[in-house]
């Protein structure tokens, strides 16, 4: 019979969701941040029961603050976002790294990605061999 079915809203959840839902059930996603108030800590620490009694006691609050299953439109736009964030981070990482291995020989650059991406090509003849390797690889990557 249908039933209301807690999970934490991670990874895969709103599919599992759309599944139980299609089945008849009522969902309630909580943020992780929303369960961990209630995870019993101490000698058992963070394990499957302990979670699973979280979430029970979590659903049960009257004010709790559930997240809205996503359909698979919204779900696959939300994955561009995901994507997108990922590769700025990556991008970003790369750009300290670029600073990081060119302050060691002297050469600093301002924090403006594009001014790190325009003059660290400028200092390249000045480094040692591997790290003439290494900083054009970056830039590589950044490009």
């Amino acid at each position: 019979p249908p039933c209301i079915i807690g999970m934490e809203a991670c990874s895969g959840a709103h599919h599992w969701a759309r599944l139980f839902m299609a089945a008849g059930h009522t969902v309630r996603l909580v943020a992780p941040k929303f369960v961990t108030p209630y995870r019993m800590s101490g000698k058992r620490g963070k394990n499957d029961a302990a979670d699973a009694a979280a979430i029970c006691e979590t659903i049960q609050r009257p004010h709790m603050r559930f997240v809205p299953v996503k359909n698979l439109t919204q779900q696959s736009r939300l994955s561009v976002h995901v994507a997108r964030q990922g590769f700025v981070e990556q991008r970003t990482a790369h750009i300290n790294r670029v600073r990081g291995v060119l302050s060691e020989y002297g050469i600093v650059l301002p924090l403006k990605a594009n001014t790190v991406r325009q003059r660290a090509r400028d200092h390249l003849d000045a480094l040692p061999p591997w790290a003439h390797t290494v900083v054009n690889d970056l830039l590589d990557e950044i490009t």
